[in-house]
């Protein structure tokens, strides 16, 4: 089903059933400025680089019902790109290759469930100064999967994502705010390249050896008030990032690398109950305790508010 016309709107009802073999054969597309497709019923794509629904030029499209991607190569079930919106408030399967929902400079929400189930697919990927958001449920199975992902795009996690390959990649220029709940087998949150990590939620990363927040390349990460790291460390990859600890909270988990800058910030306190290592502490504001045994290990240290 596609558009001919600009503020065309499409909608697939809930008996509706659309089916789809072919290769670049996508279910319901949006070809023109300000339509918006609607779909109630299922769609089932079966062919290689195709969408279950495409939205292009300031369109929106809205998934109520089921979208099931079972064709291989770089298939998405929503696309939106050049300033559309796709929202998901149904349910939406990917289980070949490519992403639940995929932007370029657009705007995704899931309000739904998305699950994915092999390597190398995203639930929610963005590009190029995307907004995505995860209010509902995102579920990944495969070692190196993400089930949220944006380079130069704004990710926001206020759901529950459930991962046994990563839980969200934030990658160059991003940033991502979680306050809800990362779930991993895997490294839960990778942070790379000058992006941002906000966390007032929950994460874990419960493999041994694996990494609940993972930094590298001159990034940081602000860990504040309401902060639970399960399991899982918080670490500094190569030595060039920062970490602030704002607010109030207890690290009562790993802290590990040698982390380019440690802030404490913000009115309220912060007690350490391991070692923290450091090339520069700096006590911003605020109160940082250190249980007893619990050392500091850096070059150097700016002291602006308390520590005990």
């Amino acid at each position: 089903m596609y558009t001919d016309g600009v503020g065309q709107d499409l909608v697939n009802t809930a008996e509706g059933y659309i089916k789809s073999k072919g290769v670049l054969q996508t279910g319901m597309a949006a070809l023109h400025t300000n339509s918006v497709l609607t779909n109630r019923g299922s769609i089932n794509i079966y062919g290689e680089e195709a969408d279950g629904m495409h939205m292009k030029v300031a369109s929106t499209g809205y998934n109520y019902g089921t979208i099931t991607m079972a064709g291989a190569l770089r298939n998405r079930c929503m696309y939106a790109e050049a300033a559309s919106t796709a929202i998901n408030y149904g349910t939406i399967y990917n289980n070949e290759q490519g992403a639940g929902m995929w932007a370029e400079a657009s705007t995704l929400e899931n309000r739904g469930s998305i699950y994915t189930r092999l390597d190398d697919i995203r639930g929610i990927h963005g590009e190029s100064s995307s907004t995505l958001t995860n209010w509902g449920t995102i579920t990944t199975q495969g070692e190196s999967a993400y089930a949220l992902s944006g380079i130069d795009s704004t990710l926001t996690n206020y759901g529950t994502i459930t991962a046994s390959g990563f839980g969200a990649f934030v990658g160059a220029g991003s940033i991502m705010n979680n306050s809800g709940t990362v779930i991993n087998t895997n490294h839960a949150v990778l942070i790379s390249a000058s992006a941002t990590l906000t966390n007032t939620g929950t994460i874990a990363a419960y493999d041994a050896g694996k990494r609940a927040i993972s930094a590298q390349t001159n990034s940081q990460v602000y860990l504040k008030t309401g902060t639970n790291i399960l399991a899982g460390s918080v670490h500094d990859a190569d030595g060039t990032n920062a970490l602030y600890l704002v607010g109030s909270g207890t690290v009562n988990f790993d802290i590990t690398g040698n982390w380019a800058e440690f802030h404490k910030a913000e009115a309220g306190t912060w007690a350490l109950t391991r070692d923290v290592a450091a090339q520069a502490f700096s006590l911003d504001d605020g109160t940082l305790t250190l249980n007893s045994g619990v050392h500091l290990s850096g070059n150097t240290y700016t002291q602006a508010s308390a520590v005990r």
